[in-house]
């Protein structure tokens, strides 16, 4: 039997959030898929243990690495303790998929990346570690060095549906750990509650497709999948059953459906109410007369919602063409159903000007107005590989040649490059985009130099 060792390395450098009570939901569902096909597995959560305990526990036939921008530096070590010892290194997550080959081109301790879905690319590895006749090019969605080329296999995507249940009792995965977390951050204030958790239940994105979509998002799913009601129903009852859980964020970006919410309530009508309040996501087009209220009834107790900017020209430029006006009225239904908001802005878009800020510290003050804030999210520009501005970025030719080749980034540098190119706020503008990002901090009464969801 295989055994399997799936790691989650946390985000590093200046003015990143470390509240560490997200479980990592993808690695969750990887070790499940997993375990359900008989194989051993062990998450080793970077939110829990430190790099060097990691490195120490490393002993899995297989070690796989979650891999994002801003951890590529752990990652990169831990790649390379395994690969000491002769373990097979895989590199996937939503992240790695844009730079599979700049991974493999870039870093011989990794032995293949897995793109997209990593479930049955991951079990197929395990059975060929466990001596089964399985080459690599017959393994779906993998990334593979074949000589001195890397080879891309077919690329599949799963129905979430057939998928096994989320175990978070997985060797490793402690949940207890995350909500001592969460409370010794002091974020029971902001969310009320004591004992939170994460879950997602669909992926996919209907506005996000080829050629259109926010300009800022990297998501590699193509398509909208979905478990079913029933089986989302399910797992939100699982966690306040077995682990107590109070609250509950479902970071589905699709969430909000009003056939989606009739067919929850209809299961709390038969089976009994969730017990948790939930936190959304959610899309303002989406935000109803009708399904406000459903929200309400389900209950959601806040919905994080996409604002990016309060000027109209930059939310076109943006790949998000929205008025004002919409997004007020949708404030103004949550708020007259209850229901608070998490406004969430990106500070440095294309075509950012002085104005544009100013116009966009304003709107939020109108959202607030109609609307009880939980949370405010402040967030710098990332251009991410696999987003519409990274692609940007790439047409010039200095920034291929910066770039285009790598998949470990100086990520402050990379963000410098993007507004001094892509943002009219003249030679110092990324230091005023932090400049600004401090005071609209102080403002909504959150800390400087956190990096909030």
């Amino acid at each position: 039997m295989a055994r399997v060792q799936l790691v989650s390395v946390v985000a590093e450098g200046p003015g990143l959030q470390r509240d560490r009570w997200y479980a990592p939901l993808g690695l969750v569902w990887v070790g499940s898929y997993l375990r359900a096909h008989g194989h051993s597995v062990e998450i080793l959560d970077g939110q829990i243990l430190c790099d060097d305990e990691i490195v120490s526990r490393l002993d899995g036939d297989i070690v796989g690495i979650g891999y994002f921008i801003n951890s590529t530096h752990i990652a990169d070590r831990v790649a390379a303790a395994a690969k000491a010892q002769g373990r097979t290194v895989v590199y996937g997550g939503q992240s790695a998929t844009p730079v599979a080959q700049q991974i493999l081109r870039n870093n011989t301790n990794v032995d293949c990346v897995i793109r997209f879905d990593g479930e049955r690319a991951m079990e197929l590895l395990a059975r060929r570690a466990e001596g089964e006749a399985i080459s690599l090019e017959a393994i779906p969605n993998l990334a593979y060095r074949d000589g001195d080329l890397i080879r891309l296999t077919e690329c599949e995507e799963l129905d979430l549906s057939t998928l096994p249940f989320p175990d978070r009792r997985l060797p490793g995965l402690d949940l207890e750990a995350h909500i001592r977390n969460f409370l010794e951050r002091g974020s029971e204030e902001k969310f009320g509650c004591l004992r939170p958790t994460n879950a997602y239940t669909r992926k996919g994105c209907p506005r996000r497709g080829p050629g259109y979509g926010c300009s800022f998002c990297a998501r590699i799913d193509m398509s909208v999948r979905s478990k079913t009601a029933k089986q989302a129903y399910d797992e939100y009852r699982y966690l306040v059953d077995e682990f107590s859980v109070d609250y509950i964020c479902d970071d589905s970006d699709t969430w909000i459906r009003k056939e989606w919410l009739q067919d929850i309530l209809d299961l709390m009508e038969r089976h009994g109410e969730i017990g948790a309040r939930f936190r959304v996501y959610g899309d303002v087009r989406d935000i109803t007369e009708h399904t406000a209220p459903l929200l309400r009834e389900v209950g959601v107790d806040a919905v994080l919602v996409g604002m990016e900017s309060g000027d109209e020209g930059t939310l076109r430029i943006n790949g998000k063409p929205m008025r004002n006006e919409r997004m007020l009225k949708a404030a103004d239904l949550l708020g007259k159903n209850g229901v608070k908001i998490c406004d969430a802005y990106v500070l440095g878009l294309m075509g950012e000007t002085e104005e544009t800020l100013l116009q966009t510290r304003a709107f939020a003050e109108k959202v607030h107005s109609l609307c009880e804030a939980q949370i405010t999210y402040w967030n710098l520009i990332l251009p991410l590989p696999g987003s519409p501005i990274w692609d940007q970025m790439m047409l010039r030719e200095p920034f291929a040649a910066k770039y285009g080749d790598a998949y470990r980034f100086e990520v402050e540098e990379l963000r410098r490059d993007y507004v001094d190119a892509f943002c009219r706020l003249g030679p110092n503008g990324y230091d005023r985009l932090l400049q600004i990002r401090e005071e609209l901090f102080v403002r909504d009464c959150v800390a400087a130099g956190e990096y909030l969801r």
